[in-house]
C-alpha cells in the first residue's frame, strides 16, 4: 500500500515584522501546515505601550488561533463597563455595561499588546517550530517580484547594530508585509506618501498606579470628552495597573515640552484631580496619529496587512489590528483541501 503524502500548497511565505500581525498570521498559516519566516528588524520583540482591549472579531481570531486560554489567563478577570465622562466635572455621560457579556466565550479580550506579542512568541516556538522561523535583527530593505509575477522577494540587512551588516536576497511566493506604519515593504510598493493625514497633535500612553480610581470608585474604560484633554483611561491589570491615554492640541513641540504639560492633563482628567507626586507612572509612550490607508491591499505576490496597510486613530475600536486582511483573498489555490485550507487560512474567512 502506498502511502500519499500531500504537498503544502505553499513552500514558503515570508512575512515582514514579528509585531502581533505578522506572528498571528504566522500561527495561522502553521495551523494550515504553511511554512513562513518571520523577519523582524529589532533585536527583540516590541513591547512599547499599544493596544490594551481587543473587541468580537479579534477575540475570535484569538480563539481559532488557540491563543485565547493563555490571554484570558494573563488579563484581568472582568471588564464591567464602559463609559464616557466629561472631564470638566467627572460625570458620567453614558454607559455601556459588560457584565451582561462577561461570560461569553468570544467577549472582549483585554490584555497589553507587549504581553500578547510574548504569549504569541512562545506559541510561535513551541507549538510551530517546524513551521515558523522567526529572526530578528533581519532588517527588509526592499521588497520586490519577477516580472512574470511568479515570485517574490526581499533584499535584507542582517546583522546586529554593534557588528558589521551583511546583505541577502531572499525569495518566496508571497510576502506579507506586517512591518507597521513605516513599512519597507509598502513603501517598495507606493513610496514613502499614502493616501490620508496626520494630525498634528500627540498622543502620550502611559501605565500608571494610581490608588484614586478605587478611593473614586472609577472602573473598566472611561473615555474622557474635552476638547483640550481627550482621552481612554482603562484599568489593564493586576495590582492596580491602569493605562492613561490622552492626546495633546499643541503643536510643534519637542518630547520634553509635551510631558512638561502631563501633570496639566493629569490634573484636570484623573479623578481626584491629583497632584504628581500622589501617582506612579510606569512607562510612557508617544505617537502621531494618523488616517491613511493604501490604494491597494495586494500588488502580485506582495500584500500587506495591519498598519502596513492602513493607519488610524486607535480611540474606540478603529486601530482594531488584524493579520486576516481581506487582501489575502488574492491568493490563489487550485482546488486541493490543503491548498483551500491555506486559502482560507490567509483571507480568514
Amino acid at each position: 500500500m502506498t502511502i500519499r503524502i500531500e504537498k503544502p500548497p505553499f513552500e514558503k511565505i515570508i512575512i515582514a515584522g514579528a509585531g502581533p500581525s505578522g506572528l498571528l498570521l504566522a500561527i495561522l498559516l502553521a495551523q494550515a501546515h504553511i511554512p513562513s519566516v518571520v523577519l523582524e528588524a529589532w533585536p527583540w520583540l516590541d513591547t512599547r505601550l499599544r493596544a490594551t482591549q481587543y473587541g468580537v472579531p479579534a477575540t475570535r481570531i484569538f480563539r481559532r488561533a488557540g491563543l485565547l486560554p493563555d490571554f484570558r489567563a494573563a488579563s484581568i478577570p472582568k471588564f464591567p463597563t464602559i463609559c464616557w465622562r466629561r472631564v470638566a466635572d467627572g460625570e458620567k455621560l453614558v454607559s455601556i455595561d459588560m457584565s451582561v457579556v462577561e461570560d461569553e466565550e468570544d467577549r472582549m479580550t483585554v490584555l497589553q499588546l507587549g504581553h500578547i506579542i510574548q504569549i504569541m512568541y512562545r506559541h510561535c516556538v513551541e507549538r510551530y517550530g517546524d513551521f515558523i522561523d522567526v529572526r530578528f535583527n533581519h532588517r527588509i530593505l526592499e521588497a520586490g517580484q519577477d516580472e512574470a509575477g511568479r515570485n517574490a522577494w526581499v533584499n535584507v540587512e542582517i546583522g546586529e547594530e554593534d557588528e558589521e551588516k551583511r546583505h541577502e536576497r531572499m525569495g518566496a511566493e508571497y510576502i506579507v508585509g506586517c512591518d507597521g506604519s513605516s513599512s519597507a515593504v509598502r513603501r517598495s510598493l507606493f513610496g514613502r506618501e499614502w493616501p490620508g493625514q496626520t494630525f498634528d497633535c500627540r498622543f502620550i500612553v502611559q501605565n500608571v498606579f494610581y490608588d484614586g480610581f478605587e478611593k473614586y470608585r472609577w472602573d473598566g474604560g472611561n473615555y474622557m470628552i474635552d476638547p483640550d484633554h481627550w482621552g481612554l483611561v482603562a484599568k489593564r491589570g493586576h495590582g492596580g495597573l491602569w493605562r492613561v491615554t490622552y492626546g495633546d492640541p499643541a503643536v510643534g513641540l519637542t518630547d520634553e515640552e509635551y510631558l512638561a504639560r502631563r501633570p496639566w492633563h493629569f490634573k484636570a482628567i484623573l479623578p481626584g484631580h491629583p497632584d504628581p507626586d500622589q501617582y506612579r507612572i510606569e512607562q510612557t509612550n508617544m505617537y502621531n496619529i494618523h488616517n491613511r490607508c493604501v490604494p491597494s491591499f495586494k500588488v502580485g505576490r506582495i500584500l500587506l496587512a495591519a498598519d502596513a496597510a492602513h493607519v488610524c486613530n486607535p480611540m474606540g475600536g478603529y486601530g482594531q489590528f488584524c493579520a486576516y486582511n481581506p487582501v489575502l483573498r488574492q491568493v490563489t489555490h487550485k482546488g486541493s483541501q490543503s491548498e483551500t485550507s491555506a486559502a482560507y487560512v490567509l483571507t480568514m474567512g
